[in-house]
């Protein structure tokens, strides 16, 4: 008897050092019940008899052992990824348009009932990779899209529970059976999970987000390029059909403005007058290709250069739309012919 009860009190222990441990992290105390729904997979009755001293638990000792200290290491490595990754998105992250709506839009999501999917769309260098680090800097669970998520259900179940912190423990698993541990990870946790480079779904992953939103709390964010979106939902109709039905508004990037490029440029070297000349060339080139990946780029060459000028910028970009226009010669149109080339 006095083994139990020393058991009890080493788990008792234990659950109050890692409760303690997260509402440090997230500044401000977490309750029993939310401390056992988003990080434990036991129940918070179950949770409560254990730091009872009244009525103590009275099942499986050793299961819940085991379950604490997967606990322990889930929580350890998201609690350090997350105030490492938070200091670094302090420091860098800029908001751009589509970073505030994405946010905001998420923000929505979290208090409706069925419509908890969030949908940006934006070509590559827009920033959607951006966005996802730093919502997972501050808690969300990011995960970049496969091409085995077009056609297999169990492959995108599997690798959502893994990074949500309950991996698959057999190498041999069904599809039941991969389901049930995305659910089961995923209820124990209220997430927001990010989809980034989301440009390999296909009718099986749709259906499983589809059972996310159903049965967890969570808030999907699927990032893609917008062609290939919309090709999915003519492939697909009826189950992209069901899963636009629980999104919010799509967010579809519109192009850059002199408010989104201003800050990419204003750490770079320039004067403030010659960033006034330049930036209405530099947002329009970077619109015609690249987006912020030519601002980013654009910023880094200033930097190697002591006292750059707006003249720095427009041979920048000089050479930028050469570049552009040479590439456009070598692409390859059906036929197997070079555009802009002639046999």
């Amino acid at each position: 008897m006095e083994s139990r009860k020393e058991q009890l009190k080493i788990l008792a222990e234990r659950l109050a050092r890692l409760q303690q441990s997260v509402s440090e992290a997230e500044k401000k105390p977490i309750s029993d019940n939310d401390f056992a729904k988003r990080y434990l997979t036991f129940s918070a009755t179950t949770l409560s008899r254990i730091k009872s001293k009244d009525h103590p638990y009275t099942g499986n000792l050793d299961n819940i052992a085991e379950k604490l200290s997967q606990a322990e290491d889930d929580i350890s490595e998201r609690l350090y990824s997350v105030r490492t990754a938070a200091a670094s998105a302090d420091r860098e992250f800029i908001q751009t348009k589509l970073a505030c709506a994405t946010q905001a839009t998420i923000k929505r999501a979290r208090e409706s009932k069925g419509r908890r999917v969030v949908v940006l769309l934006a070509p590559t260098g827009a920033g959607k990779t951006a966005v996802g680090e730093a919502l997972a800097a501050r808690g969300a669970t990011y995960i970049e899209g496969r091409q085995s998520w077009r056609k297999s259900y169990k492959a995108f179940c599997a690798d959502v529970a893994k990074v949500a912190g309950r991996p698959m423990k057999t190498k041999k698993y069904n599809e039941h059976d991969a389901e049930e541990r995305m659910l089961q990870a995923l209820r124990a946790r209220d997430i927001v999970l990010y989809l980034d480079e989301a440009n390999s779904l296909g009718p099986e992953s749709a259906n499983a987000i589809k059972l996310i939103v159903n049965q967890t709390n969570t808030v999907v964010a699927i990032a893609a390029i917008p062609e290939r979106w919309d090709k999915f939902t003519k492939f697909a109709p009826d189950e992209f059909g069901q899963l636009i039905n629980r999104c919010q508004p799509i967010l579809r990037h519109t192009g850059l403005s002199d408010t989104d490029a201003r800050p990419f440029l204003a750490h770079s070297g320039l004067s403030a007058s010659d960033l006034d000349k330049c930036l209405a060339t530099a947002v329009a080139a970077a619109n015609e290709f690249g987006a912020f990946k030519t601002l980013v780029d654009l910023d880094d060459k200033l930097k190697e250069i002591e006292r750059p000028t707006a003249a720095d910028v427009t041979n920048y970009l000089n050479y930028h739309t050469k570049n552009i226009a040479d590439e456009s010669k070598k692409t390859v149109v059906p036929n197997g012919t070079k555009k802009g080339v002639t046999k």
